[in-house]
Formats: structure tokens, sequence, C-alpha cells
């Protein structure tokens, strides 16, 4: 049901029918704009939903790939890949299309991270930034647990607080940037955003700042 409301709502939406005041969504815009892509190139239908799955299922393993190549011995990829990829296709019985999705951006910011804070390779920020991004505008829950890990890769890394001030300027004018797009292309202010994927979402799990239970679920 999750699925299919994003697939169908991203081809739908449009001046007529706008995302959040007419489309009743209650996350971001990143995830619609992907599944756009896909029905642009492939059409609308049964078939081309399938490939939504597939493509979102794709580019999350294939994430995973992309690092494990980077840091692993060529003897533990395959294993690794395949075990980090089944084990987290498991117990996903609800909403797992966008988790995914979200996840594979995530796994990207975490690594591109690292590689700043270990190199200062002003690239690895710039696509740190970006993938950050995305995933917030992809469900904005990002932000009640990713702070903590990227202060623990700061620490870890022994950095200066003026890099990790230039990583979170960075953050944050790609973030207006990209929010900026969205909310041209779709049609929706600042407000609408906040109640729609804030303010409705507040008795979702993903929310509660002092349920300890919900932040060690996340």
């Amino acid at each position: 049901n999750d699925y299919g409301f994003y697939f169908v709502g991203s081809n739908f939406i449009d001046s007529n029918y706008q995302l959040y005041e007419d489309h009743n969504e209650s996350k971001g815009p990143a995830y619609l704009f992907f599944l756009k892509i896909i029905i642009v190139l492939f059409g609308f239908g049964n078939l081309q939903a399938f490939l939504g799955i597939y493509f979102t299922l794709l580019i999350y393993i294939f994430s995973i790939y992309f690092i494990s190549s980077k840091i692993l011995d060529k003897y533990y990829k395959i294993l690794t890949i395949l075990v980090i990829s089944v084990a987290s296709l498991n117990f996903h019985d609800g909403n797992s299309s966008i988790s995914f999705f979200q996840g594979t951006f995530l796994i990207l910011t975490f690594y591109f991270i690292d590689k700043y804070y270990n190199s200062r390779d002003i690239i690895a920020l710039i696509l740190a930034s970006f993938f950050f991004t995305v995933s917030f505008l992809t469900r904005v829950e990002v932000l009640t647990f990713t702070p903590v890990l990227i202060l623990s890769i700061f620490f870890l890394n022994k950095n200066n607080f003026a890099r990790l001030f230039k990583h979170t300027s960075f953050s944050v004018i790609t973030m207006v940037a990209l929010f900026t797009f969205f909310s041209n292309l779709y049609s929706y202010s600042f407000l609408d955003f906040w109640y729609n994927n804030v303010t409705i979402n507040k008795s979702d799990v993903a929310y509660e700042w002092n349920n300890v239970t919900s932040k060690l679920f996340i």
C-alpha cells in the first residue's frame, strides 16, 4: 500500500494535483522524484511499478557494493555484499521501499563523511552533503539519530571544530538548495513540508524524542 501510494502519486502530482495540498503525503519529495524519473523513462503501469521496486533495491545493493569494493579485501567482497543485502531484506513487511531508498543515501553519506574527515577531500564533503540532503528529503526523521553518528566519526578522526563547521555549512547550503528545487517543482511551501513531515508524524515512533526504546529501534 505504501509503495503503491508513492508510485501512483509520483505520476499524477503536478500543478493541478499538488504535493501535500492535494496528495496527502507524510514523507519528503525525493523518493517521489526518483519514481517519476522511472515513469518518464519506462512509462506508467504494473510492470513499471515493479521496475520502481527493482531499481530501488538495485541502487541500495550497489551502494553496498561500491563501499565494499573500496574498503574490503577482494576475498570478502562477495560474501559481505550477500550477507548485508539478504540480512537487510529480512523483516521489512511494510514501507520497505522508501527505507531502502533512504538507506542507500545514508550509507553513502557516512562513507563520504568518513573519507572527508580522513583526507579533507572537498569532493567527499560535497557528496556527503548532497547524499545526506537526499536522505533528509526522503524522510525527515534522519535528523533524530544521524548527528550522533556524524559526531562519532568526527571525534574518531581527531578533527578540529573548524572542519565540523565547514561540513555543517556545506550541508545547510545543499539542503536549502535542494529544498528550493523540490518546493518549486512540486509547488509547496516550507510550512506545508513541516506540517506534513513533522507535525502529523509526531505520534510515530521515529519522532518520540524522549522515547529511548524508539531511538534504539531506529
